[in-house]
């Protein structure tokens, strides 16, 4: 609720002619924090003249959804809306609200970010917006980015212009984004201003013009798709039209297809398929796809597939049986709810982008070679929840990478059934890659799987228990921090092969069925946790018919073939000592040099936290990575407690930065590692949503008496126009 804040004009121009003695203060002004909360295209505000399709279309005089702020100088003020007050036309173009930054004495480094939006494909589009700085004396500065991939930071690749010494009077920033038609985008204005004052902006505006066909919208009654009392003006949707679902739309088997250009079901409606015939349903969507109410069908083992060739938004129920990815370049999921589909393909192999966290759930994803990009700060959540013939959870032909996350887990209690999700094909041809990603849960491995540069397993990495055994091919430098292991319970040979190509660092615990180092150049496996599997050792060398191997510089009895093997190694280094230098003498020269390094022995503290930024209460886990058998923990959580666990986990209530310090013991030695200010806890930003403002109507130019009620924590203004508390803290 807005609050208003009067104060007697004189007072004001006092206060106007007193600053310059005082330089920058802080004014007193009607301020709501943006709050992130999921992307929303839903606004209508304000209308503003303009033709076309509106995108965009926001003036901050309602209810505003789906903007972000990001307050990346740390120093606590941020983008925000404003009211209007005196002198006129200072924070709105059009209106009594805008959108603000305070100034920064050390530079502002402030986003603020518009909802996702996608641009119809054969459009032309504008994008524009209003903005002034306070003060002629003091002008600002600010960037206009653009992002394809999602609202972080690194997100924001294209930088659409710099503009300095922003006008004291409103003015007009226009930008043509045809180029980007086809893709779903967010912008960004970046205030970079160095000791200025105040940065308005307002009414921005994004049109799409061009081939975009017409808007139908269902009735609020619904009815069959392909009957024309079901939308307004009784007319059907055809491949040009956008369609809006305002009500509960059913699709019914037919040989025909149906087809629309985007699609959007509003929240509380569904589109659904009901299924009375045997021929399945098939709807083709040339643009892009937002789901904010439900999209289902009466029964999963029958057809009803969405061919869709742009982007799809998810903020609702999606379980529909397949969805066929058609589009001629990359295209970008964004969900904040769960994605239930039993088949996701990737026609043309093209790439998909993971515009946000995603959680998919009993579904095969078909890349067929294209890339999944999952950007840093982002997860890709894989469950399997139905334990029947019908609900795999595999990702199969893709290449995983972009600095993120991929989290896999069953929900089921028995460990030893094949319920897993899992990574991979059935040839090595049709093997699923990953690079530059952390894997955390429980990664299956399903015949043939392969790891690229950057990969850290945090958690489980294990074979998928096919009969015929299962490998993982170890192309670069890989780290474990976690677990390597077979399938619990799996049936057949049931086997993991790990061929390693490059050099490995085990801090884990790794205990599959065999590793054969197989590179072409020196390469190492360097154990810094708990070993026990057996190695095998290939020559790799052209043309060689004789072999002599040797440990240490000394030829061993009897290794005089291709391959040296070394069963089971222990982490038990009373019992086994396979560790040392390894390379085999051939009559076509020697082979490169394999290392496996002991350093088990030696203790060495090492953690990582998730997360490590948040608001109070944050809960945090805490993660031991320690080099060495550990036997103690002890962790000290920077504000004042501590634990003794190996893996804690804690909350912190209070807003600061917290250096968190882990010393471990392995009853002889003790090894501690700090990290200072590693854990970063904001302020709750307060909810002013229920604020509720009492004032009489004016009859004259006369302050009357206000009082201001603050319905959720009871503050009020007194009367006269002096001010008790602020939204803003101000003064």
């Amino acid at each position: 609720m807005k609050k208003i804040i009067k104060i007697n004009l004189i007072f004001m121009l006092i206060l106007v002619l007193a600053l310059p003695l005082f330089g920058k203060e802080k004014k007193v002004v009607n301020f709501q924090m943006v709050t992130q909360i999921p992307a929303s295209n839903n606004s209508e505000i304000v209308t503003l003249e303009s033709s076309g399709d509106t995108l965009l279309n926001e003036s901050f005089e309602g209810t505003v959804t789906g903007w972000t702020y990001i307050d990346n100088d740390a120093d606590g003020y941020h983008w925000g809306i404003y009211s209007e007050q005196a002198p006129p036309d200072t924070v709105a173009h059009t209106g009594v609200k805008g959108v603000g930054v305070y100034f920064n004495s050390s530079g502002n480094d402030d986003w603020f970010i518009t909802p996702r939006i996608g641009i119809p494909t054969g459009t032309t589009v504008s994008f524009s917006f209003w903005a002034h700085s306070y003060s002629s004396s003091f002008l600002e500065d600010f960037n206009v980015k653009l992002s394809t991939s999602g609202t972080s930071i690194s997100d924001f690749t294209v930088r659409l212009d710099s503009v300095t010494d922003v006008p004291n009077a409103w003015t007009k920033y226009t930008y043509d984004l045809s180029s980007y038609a086809g893709d779903s985008i967010n912008l960004a204005v970046q205030c970079v201003s160095i000791d200025e004052w105040y940065l308005y902006a307002d009414d921005f505006l994004l049109i799409a013009e061009g081939s975009v066909g017409n808007t139908i919208t269902s009735t609020t009654t619904g009815g069959i798709w392909d009957e024309a009392t079901t939308w307004i003006g009784g007319v059907i949707p055809t491949a040009t039209d956008n369609v809006v679902i305002d009500g509960t739309v059913k699709t019914l088997d037919s040989y025909i297809d149906l087809e629309c250009n985007n699609i959007t079901i509003n929240s509380g409606d569904s589109l659904y398929c009901d299924r009375y015939g045997s021929y399945g349903v098939l709807l083709n969507i040339g643009g892009d796809l937002i789901n904010n109410g439900t999209i289902t069908q009466s029964d999963l083992y029958w057809n009803f597939g969405l061919s869709v060739k742009g982007n799809i938004t998810n903020n609702g129920e999606f379980s529909n049986k397949y969805i066929t990815l058609d589009g001629e370049s990359a295209q970008t999921i964004t969900a904040s709810h769960k994605i239930e589909i039993r088949t996701i393909e990737m026609k043309n192999g093209q790439n998909l982008i993971a515009g946000s966290d995603l959680v998919i759930a009993d579904s095969h994803l078909l890349f067929n070679n294209g890339e999944f990009v999952i950007g840093e700060s982002k997860t890709v959540s894989l469950y399997r929840t139905k334990d029947d013939v019908y609900s795999w959870t595999v990702i199969e032909k893709a290449h995983i990478l972009g600095g993120g996350t991929v989290y896999c887990e069953y929900n089921f209690a028995d460990e030893s059934t094949s319920t897993f999700p899992y990574l991979g094909g059935y040839s090595f041809e049709d093997s699923t890659t990953v690079e530059n990603v952390t894997l955390t849960g429980t990664i299956t491995a399903f015949e043939d799987f392969r790891i690229l540069s950057n990969v850290i397993n945090r958690d489980t990495l294990q074979g998928f228990g096919h009969q015929y055994g299962d490998a993982i091919i170890v192309e670069e430098d890989f780290v474990n921090d976690g677990v390597v292991r077979e399938l619990l319970g799996g049936y057949g040979n049931s086997k993991l092969t790990m061929y390693v190509r490059k050099n490995v660092v085990n801090k884990g615990r790794w205990e599959n069925d065999w590793v054969a180092m197989d590179g072409t150049s020196d390469q190492s496996f360097t154990n810094e946790g708990e070993l026990a599997s057996s190695f095998e050792f290939r020559t790799n060398v052209s043309s060689a018919t004789t072999f002599q191997w040797y440990k240490d510089g000394v030829a061993i009895d009897g290794a005089t073939s291709e391959y040296y093997q070394y069963y089971y190694v222990s982490y038990n280094p009373q019992n086994y000592d396979p560790y040392g230098e390894y390379y085999c003498q051939t009559d076509a020269g020697n082979s490169r040099t394999i290392t496996l390094n002991d350093s088990s022995a030696t203790i060495v503290a090492g953690f990582y936290a998730t997360p490590t930024t948040g608001t109070a209460p944050l809960g945090v886990t805490f993660t031991d990575t320690s080099n060495g058998i550990a036997t103690s923990w002890n962790w000290h959580f920077g504000d004042g407690d501590s634990s003794s666990s190996n893996n804690p986990s804690h909350t912190y209530t209070t807003a600061g930065n917290y250096s968190v310090s882990l010393t471990v013991s392995d009853g002889t030695n003790e090894s501690t590692e700090t990290k200072n200010s590693y854990i970063t806890v904001a302020e709750v930003v307060e909810d002013s949503s229920n604020w509720t403002t009492l004032h009489p109507t004016p009859t004259s130019n006369t302050i009357e008496d206000v009082q201001f009620v603050n319905s959720s924590i009871g503050y009020a203004c007194g009367t006269k126009g002096t001010l008790i508390k602020t939204i803003d803290g101000g003064d």
